[in-house]
């Protein structure tokens, strides 16, 4: 489709929209290229250009591709006042921009689409070209309430990051609904306006996300049919809890989906090969691998378990086979730490190769929950990590793999019609979608499922999970979670009703409308600070040592993720450079040292006692080690605050709290913190060090499966 975009973007361009019948070949040329950054800004002067949001440092050429008014819409104006319309043409571009190992993030692409329709009085498409790579941009516009001559810029929409060389299917799949006469079917265009509702209608997030919903619900009730009908089966092996099997398996799914996900996230990351859930590749390294048999579990016990609990939950040098032996070895029961069913592989030693190059997290997201009962010490087993079969979970290979198949839920939906639906095997769905792991916000989305997708889709399945709500979910078929533009509101408000109290008594900030100016810091569209660099310090210090912010019935996360985003941008603005920030943090973290180092020098003290020459020696040398080491790592500590991972990390684990009822739902919530943080950092080849990736925190007493009536 856009084959030739590297070697030649703007013919390229052409050739697309022409074949998506756009007339570009009618099209009058009215508006001028520019092969400088320099020419560009002098140009559009009058305009107050920001050369920052037009990536001017990375800025190539801008051409100018074809424009569109309303001459080539047959009996345009009949539907339309002139005095309401918002566009009259539409202007499409290509910006060409360097090439950089870092790759472009959404928000600089969003604010190049809204600066660049600022300073036009047209409508602009522009098309993002960097190396194999393209991006579409569009953005949504109002009128101005005070003056109708004017438009509001609001919501810009992208489609990021295609690769033109080896495109991916949701985007192929996206790129063929910008067809105009298949956008004249679903709305009579007859204004250039309508033809921007038509592209809205398909590059829509929220229909993207509940076709995925659709997909993955269908296959949630696929899983959770009995065993003999090809649904999983899940030990439940628990003295001190027997739950109905049904909400046993369907829990032990959602988990599974939960991880699973997370996974496919850090593949987007390149944190975990592709090799580890693709067909081919497996084909080739598990023996007599059969993906449509229902029976056959190989793919879930080989790889995934291997996975969640061997290589994700392990730390690199840990690492380690299950041996089997004649005698019983007790070393090895409910150890969840070691690779098993390698009797699987063709051969044993691509055990560590498949998963050589996967970091370590931790977290507790993979640990496995096979172990002892801490009171009667008897065997619980819920993940059935184990290498005798009446222990082990059992999960068709055909769940993850089939290309399609049929299935009656008319039970599941209570509607005697649903019973031939079409379910696929999840890889096939998890394929069929384009995922991003920058989350979307009302003002910039990526036409890509986000982590925020991830809350969403939960919150729905645990819907038809709970007894309470299943039979509204399964009459309605609908999805129910927070919209992202309530959650901003209530962020919004919380903030504003904190730092007005905070400072409405305090001598800096007297005789100041601290209303409009907390209302200025919290906007999403301002850059910068209305504060004075002293009064930023002060709101800096008092949101990194007393905001405490708690949802006590977080569910998914919504509302705890919401805050985090908005708290990022802030901070962000207060302190740019995390210079106050270091300060800030670095108290605790100093007095936390000193009491360590303290307790080592009187152990020293203690240690000059030994009378024996040798053992005080080793004694000492051993204590000084302990010392160089808490010097070491609190200088790596300090290191690593200089960006977004490090204000993320602190605010997750000193201000934001939650609870809920449902432990299912307290795992997404985690879930969606872990993907905050993991999107901060970058992988390299250096094992020695994981991969140059920090492992998760724990955060077992921040979010809390609890009652809180």
């Amino acid at each position: 489709m856009l084959k030739n975009f590297k070697n030649n973007p703007k013919n390229t361009v052409l050739d697309f929209f022409s074949n998506l019948k756009y007339p570009v070949s009618s099209s009058e040329r009215t508006f001028e290229d520019y092969q400088e950054f320099e020419r560009f800004a002098r140009n559009k002067q009058d305009y107050a250009l920001n050369p920052k949001k037009i990536l001017k440092d990375n800025f190539l050429k801008l051409e100018y591709a074809f424009s569109l008014n309303e001459n080539f819409i047959p009996q345009n104006n009949l539907f339309q006042n002139e005095d309401d319309k918002i566009l009259k043409n539409y202007l499409f571009v290509v910006l060409h921009l360097e090439t950089r190992p870092k790759p472009y993030t959404r928000t600089e692409l969003a604010d190049a689409v809204r600066e660049l329709n600022r300073v036009y009085s047209a409508g602009v498409f522009v098309v993002f070209a960097y190396g194999d790579f393209a991006t579409f941009g569009v953005i949504d516009r109002r009128k101005n309430k005070k003056d109708d001559a004017k438009n509001v810029l609001q919501k810009v929409t992208l489609i990021k990051d295609i690769n033109t060389q080896n495109m991916h299917r949701g985007h192929r799949d996206i790129l063929e609904e910008l067809d105009f006469n298949k956008l004249n079917k679903k709305l009579k265009i007859q204004t250039i306006d309508h033809l921007h509702e038509a592209w809205a209608m398909v590059l829509d997030i929220k229909l993207l996300n509940d076709n995925f919903f659709k997909d993955i619900r269908n296959w949630y009730f696929w899983a959770s049919k009995p065993e003999n009908e090809g649904g999983v089966n899940f030990p439940q092996i628990n003295p001190k809890i027997k739950k109905d099997n049904l909400i046993h398996q369907q829990e032990s799914i959602i988990r599974l989906l939960t991880r699973l996900l997370f996974c496919w996230f850090l593949k987007e990351k390149e944190f975990i090969p592709n090799d580890i859930f693709e067909l081919s590749d497996i084909k080739n390294t598990l023996k007599d691998f059969n993906e449509i048999d229902a029976d056959n579990g190989d793919y879930y016990k080989a790889v995934l378990q291997n996975l969640f609990f061997a290589t994700l939950n392990v730390p690199i040098q840990d690492r380690d086979y299950y041996v089997e032996t004649k005698k019983y070895d007790k070393s090895a029961h409910l150890n969840q730490n070691i690779y098993r069913y390698y009797e699987i592989y063709q051969n044993k030693d691509n055990i560590k190769t498949f998963f050589g190059k996967i970091p370590f997290l931790n977290g507790g997201l993979f640990e496995c929950l096979d172990q002892k009962e801490s009171e009667t010490n008897k065997e619980i087993r819920l993940d059935g990590f184990s290498v005798k079969p009446q222990k082990q979970a059992k999960v068709p290979n055909r769940l993850f793999f089939m290309e399609k198949y049929e299935i009656d839920l008319s039970e599941e939906f209570g509607n005697k019609k649903m019973n031939q639906v079409e379910v696929y095997g999840l890889f096939r769905i998890l394929n069929k979608y384009k995922f991003t792991v920058e989350e979307n916000t009302p003002l910039d989305q990526d036409i890509a499922l986000d982590p925020e997708m991830l809350g969403q889709i939960f919150e729905s399945l645990l819907a038809y999970f709970n007894t309470e709500t299943a039979q509204i979910a399964r009459k309605t078929s609908g999805s129910f979670y927070t919209p992202k533009e309530i959650v901003q509101y209530m962020t919004e408000e919380s903030l504003n009703a904190f730092l007005i109290n905070a400072f409405k008594n305090h001598s800096d900030f007297q005789n100041l409308d601290l209303q409009d100016l907390f209302k200025i810091l919290l906007n999403e569209l301002t850059e910068t600070s209305p504060f004075s660099e002293n009064q930023n310090a002060l709101i800096l210090e008092k949101i990194y040592t007393d905001l405490k912010i708690f949802d006590p019935a977080c569910g998914s996360g919504a509302f705890p993720m919401g805050i985090l985003d908005k708290l990022v941008k802030i901070v962000r603005k207060l302190d740019n450079n995390n210079n106050q920030f270091a300060k800030i943090v670095k108290k605790p973290f100093e007095k936390e040292k000193q009491k360590l180092i303290q307790e080592l020098q009187d152990d020293k003290e203690n240690a000059k006692t030994i009378r024996n020459e040798k053992a005080k020696n080793d004694a000492i040398n051993a204590l000084d080690e302990q010392i160089n080491d808490i010097e070491k790592n609190f200088e790596t500590n300090n290191n690593l605050k200089t960006n977004d991972y490090a204000r993320k990390l602190y605010l997750i684990q000193n201000c934001i709290y939650g609870v809920d009822i449902q432990q299912i739902a307290v795992q997404i919530s985690k879930l969606r913190f872990f993907i905050a943080l993991i999107i901060e950092q970058t992988k390299n080849d250096n094992k020695d060090e994981n991969f140059g990736v920090e492992t998760l925190p724990n955060l077992e007493t921040k979010i809390v499966c609890a009652n809180t009536l």
